[in-house]
C-alpha cells in the first residue's frame, strides 16, 4: 500500500524524482499544481474531473468537498440537502423512503431526475450522479486498494484519511474516495467514518423502491450494493 506524498514545491518534487507509481501531489502555497493521484483541471469548475478511460469522467472530489481527501456531505437518496458527518443540526428524514426534493415518487429501476440529483443541483448541471451501470463499469475498469491519503489541513498539519484508491486499467489515472461513513435513519446516528465508504448511484434498486444502488467499500473490499434510501451517503459526480 503506497501513501500519498506531498511536495511543497516543484523544486522539491524534481529533486526527489519520485516513482510514477508513488501517489503524489505538488503544492504551490495551498494550491495543487501537479499530481498523479487525480487529474487537475485548469478550468474553474465546481469539481475537477478525471478521465479513467470509461464512458464517463469521474469527479476527483465528493460533493461538498474541496479536495479528494475531504469527506464532503452526506445525502439521502433523492434529496439535495446534504449534511456534514456528525452534524447535530441535520434535518435528515427518518421516513423510508424519504420524500424526494421534487416530491416525485420513483419506482423500481427508476433513475433520479435532475432536480432530485444532488450532484446535478450542487454543480448547476455540470455533474450528475452515476447510474448503477456506471458504478459497475468503474469497478470493472479499475483496480482498487484500501489506502491512506495524507491531507494538508487548514492548520498546515498532515492528516491521514482512509479510503480506496481506484486506478484505471486503461490509462492509469486515479481517483480516491474517502471512507466518509454514513448517517443511519432508524437510529438517527452517524457511524463508520474512517472505516466504511459509500457512494450513491442515481438508480433505484431493481426489486424494491425502498432501496437504491450504491458503491460500498471498507478495508477488506469494494462492491456494488444497495441501501435503504433514508441512509445518508456520499455523492460523487460524473460527466460526459
Amino acid at each position: 500500500m503506497k501513501h500519498l506524498k506531498i511536495f511543497a514545491s516543484m523544486e522539491e518534487f524534481e529533486t526527489a524524482k519520485p516513482s510514477m507509481e508513488q501517489p503524489f501531489v505538488v503544492l504551490s502555497g495551498n494550491e495543487v499544481v501537479y499530481s498523479n493521484l487525480v487529474e487537475i483541471s485548469e478550468d474553474d469548475l465546481p469539481e475537477d474531473v478525471v478521465d479513467l478511460g470509461l464512458s464517463v469522467k469521474w469527479a476527483s472530489c465528493n460533493i461538498g468537498a474541496d479536495s479528494p481527501c475531504e469527506p464532503g456531505l452526506l445525502f439521502q437518496f433523492g434529496r439535495v440537502d446534504g449534511y456534514a458527518y456528525g452534524d447535530t443540526n441535520h434535518q435528515f428524514s427518518i421516513a423510508n423512503p424519504p420524500v424526494t426534493t421534487s416530491g416525485k415518487t420513483y419506482n423500481t429501476r427508476g433513475v433520479l431526475d435532475p432536480e432530485d440529483d444532488a450532484a446535478y443541483v450542487s454543480t448547476n448541471g455540470m455533474l450528475r450522479m452515476p447510474t448503477n451501470e456506471e458504478i459497475d463499469e468503474l469497478l470493472a475498469g479499475t483496480t482498487n486498494e484500501w489506502c491512506q491519503c495524507t491531507e494538508l489541513g487548514e492548520d498546515h498539519a498532515s492528516h491521514v484519511v482512509y479510503g480506496r484508491l481506484f486506478t484505471s486499467k486503461i490509462n492509469g489515472n486515479k481517483i480516491f474516495i474517502p471512507a466518509a461513513g454514513y448517517f443511519y435513519g432508524t437510529s438517527n446516528s452517524f457511524d463508520r467514518a474512517g472505516s466504511s465508504g459509500n457512494v450513491w448511484s442515481a438508480s433505484v434498486y431493481y426489486d424494491d423502491a425502498k432501496y437504491a444502488h450504491n458503491l460500498a467499500f471498507y478495508s477488506g473490499g469494494c462492491s456494488s450494493n444497495f441501501r435503504d434510501r433514508y441512509v445518508g451517503l456520499s455523492v460523487r459526480g460524473v460527466c460526459a
